[in-house]
């Protein structure tokens, strides 16, 4: 799985929307999937994610080739919570787990890695005042990428 050569490019509306509203509408989502409880509740959620993926139009063969070995990771995570605490709780988790990698996902499908690095700078350009710099934590972001 590489971050990298992952983007496509496109015309959808999620091609379309700044990388910046991309990053925060994934850590929006992020936190209302992990705060709200109940598989049903997640079972939607990964719904959701489902139809934005492919609004995304990246394809199912793409999207299974990045998520495999990550889908195989959730589903011994949904059988060993099955086993530990019951078929609900592994519902959710497993479905919170899918639902946050297919959202990042289409991120990295939609959106050059040079303009997220570029909004991530952006971003913390008001921290600046207090020590962070931005330059900085844009070339960390870089090198973790690449590597």
């Amino acid at each position: 799985m590489s971050l990298l050569g992952l983007y496509r490019p496109g015309t959808t509306w999620l091609h379309r929307l700044p990388a910046s509203a991309k990053l925060w509408a994934l850590l929006v989502s992020s936190l209302v999937v992990v705060a709200v409880r109940g598989p049903t509740t997640a079972l939607a959620f990964l719904a959701v994610a489902v139809v934005v993926a492919a609004s995304s139009r990246a394809g199912l063969r793409l999207l299974f080739r990045q998520l495999r070995t990550l889908l195989l990771m959730a589903a011994l995570l949904a059988a060993y919570t099955t086993w530990a605490r019951g078929w609900e709780r592994a519902t959710e988790v497993a479905a919170d787990l899918v639902t946050l990698l297919l959202l990042a996902t289409v991120l990295t499908v939609t959106t050059p890695v040079d303009e997220v690095l570029d909004a991530i700078q952006r971003g913390l350009e008001p921290f600046r005042r207090w020590g962070v710099e931005p330059e900085r934590v844009g070339l960390a972001f870089a090198l973790m990428v690449r590597a």
